[in-house]
């Protein structure tokens, strides 16, 4: 019973704080210069949903930034998690099982969703949302320089799953659809369980991926409450 109590979440994660960071750094030289097309890939998915309507009808940006987060999710699942990961933490590779099903989940929505579309970028909900699209594409990226990481060891949108998960709640609150509720359910089981490996190596990832979470769970309530109102109004 002694050895039950003094086991901790340390004892899961056969890897420390350098080996982690290691890892990103050779993960980043073996993958160049994939980090061109991550590149456009981010500003494609920028320029379909701050300015729909421009190349492509309305309905179809919101399908085809929706598809461009399912690549990322297969990416990092495929490519991440199945091929580098897997060398540093034997639970990798059931990380990117669920990586690849979220990422076929976001396929699927792509190809099933009746009309979708985005909400006011102007409305609280909208805000919020904003609020975790730059925190996935810059603040946490570069975040990893506090921490004394070396640039090839930050973590970036679409390569990685923080950040892919960072802007995957921001879609998801952004989007006005019943497939939301489906298609948050992996990155809130992704983020409890990176939060908890963050907490046992000090990154500041825990408190990204825990910020998330939270905000997440406020966009409900605040959607819950709206709902409520609207009813009693009728």
């Amino acid at each position: 019973m002694s050895e039950l109590l003094q086991f901790s979440l340390l004892d899961m994660t056969p890897y420390d704080r350098q080996s982690w960071l290691n890892l990103l750094g050779t993960y980043h030289q073996a993958v160049w210069p994939v980090h061109l097309v991550a590149l456009l890939h981010t500003l494609a998915l920028l320029h379909l949903l701050l300015l729909p309507g421009r190349m492509v009808s309305y309905h179809q940006s919101v399908r085809l930034v929706i598809a461009l987060l399912g690549v990322s999710w297969l990416w990092t699942g495929v490519v991440f998690h199945g091929q580098y990961f897997a060398d540093l933490n034997w639970a990798a590779p059931w990380f990117g099982r669920a990586f690849v099903l979220q990422g076929c989940l976001l396929l699927l929505a792509v190809i099933f969703m009746k009309s979708g579309s985005w909400i006011s970028l102007s409305s609280l909900r909208g805000r919020l949302a904003m609020c975790l699209l730059l925190t996935g594409l810059l603040i946490y990226p570069l975040s990893g320089f506090l921490e004394g990481r070396a640039f090839v060891q930050t973590e970036w949108f679409p390569l990685l799953p923080a950040p892919v998960t960072l802007v995957s709640f921001s879609l998801i609150i952004f989007l006005k659809s019943r497939w939301r509720h489906a298609l948050a359910i992996i990155p809130v089981l992704w983020s409890i369980v990176s939060a908890a490996f963050a907490t046992t190596l000090g990154l500041l990832e825990f408190y990204f991926m825990a910020g998330a979470v939270a905000l997440w769970l406020l966009h409900l309530l605040m959607h819950e409450s709206k709902e409520l109102d609207i009813k009693k109004v009728n």
